[in-house]
């Protein structure tokens, strides 16, 4: 039962760290606002009617103005995207990092910071897949998988032992 209620304090502290950096990232970096569709009035007249050069023009005009707006959303939104990205990043790091050298502190609370700056940076991940580029995702989730290659080292794996019940074992290690 100890152990149950470790790991449902760990995945807690976890999303809430996600959620807080999430809400966070949205709330003081907001991203471009999308143009809206130009919509007319519909005119009343009668059905035979043809609309006049003018109209025809105009009509054309607004259609223009709308496309170019929407290619500059486009190209703002995915460079917004990959700031955000580099962001999250940085953040999910940070706090990861934090849950590897915060000694002191209770293992439940350093394990749960780890899975959230894990966590963090799967959700910017997934945030910005659309927009951000291929090549910016590869080298976040590279960057994520060399993190992730810290919990080899044998400080953490013991910490994670400690955490889980097994008294300062491996638990990630061979089991003979």
């Amino acid at each position: 039962m100890q152990t149950t209620a470790r790991i449902l304090y760990i995945l807690a502290l976890a999303l809430l760290t996600v959620m807080t950096m999430g809400f966070g990232v949205v709330t003081f970096y907001p991203g471009p606002t999308m143009p809206e569709y130009p919509i007319t009035a519909p005119k009343i007249s009668a059905p035979s009617a043809t609309p006049t050069a003018a109209e025809q023009q105009a009509e054309i005009d607004t259609q223009n103005r709308y496309q170019a707006d929407q290619k500059a959303y486009t190209v703002a939104n995915k460079a917004h995207a990959r700031i955000e990205l580099s962001i999250v990043t940085a953040i999910g790091v940070l706090i990861l990092l934090a849950g590897l050298v915060a000694a002191a502190a209770p293992d439940v609370l350093r394990v749960g910071l780890m899975l959230g700056g894990i966590f963090t940076v799967v959700w910017g991940l997934i945030a910005n897949a659309n927009a951000a580029g291929s090549g910016v995702m590869f080298a976040v989730a590279a960057l994520a998988m060399v993190i992730l290659g810290a919990f080899s080292l044998g400080a953490p794996r013991r910490m994670l032992g400690r955490v889980f019940g097994g008294g300062g074992a491996d638990l990630l290690g061979p089991h003979v």
